[in-house]
């Protein structure tokens, strides 16, 4: 069985046309597509700059508490890795309130 491109002529005759007007009105389909980019940019503009500006802000239920003394023996610790020993005694400042 021979595979001729008989079959594929009525395709590519359609295709060939297309492409033909698509070339006689490259001006027109170029501005088109900036038209629709200038649509899609401000569409996609006004999502995330003006309306974020609108929402509320989403607040989570709990507070972030920050522990002082947690802080201060991370600190002796980096401290003591950068002297390279780990017997470096700092003094902790008191915390008492």
């Amino acid at each position: 069985m021979k595979l001729t491109l008989d079959i594929l002529k009525p395709a590519l005759a359609e295709i060939e046309k297309i492409v033909w007007f698509l070339g006689y009105h490259a001006f027109s389909l170029i501005l088109l597509l900036v038209i629709i980019d200038f649509i899609f940019g401000g569409v996609v503009f006004y999502n995330n700059v003006f309306m974020a500006e609108q929402a509320e802000p989403k607040v989570s239920g709990s507070i972030l508490k920050f522990d002082v003394k947690t802080y201060y023996q991370v600190l002796i610790d980096m401290q003591a890795r950068a002297q390279g020993k780990g017997n470096l005694k700092v003094s902790q400042p008191d915390l008492s309130e």
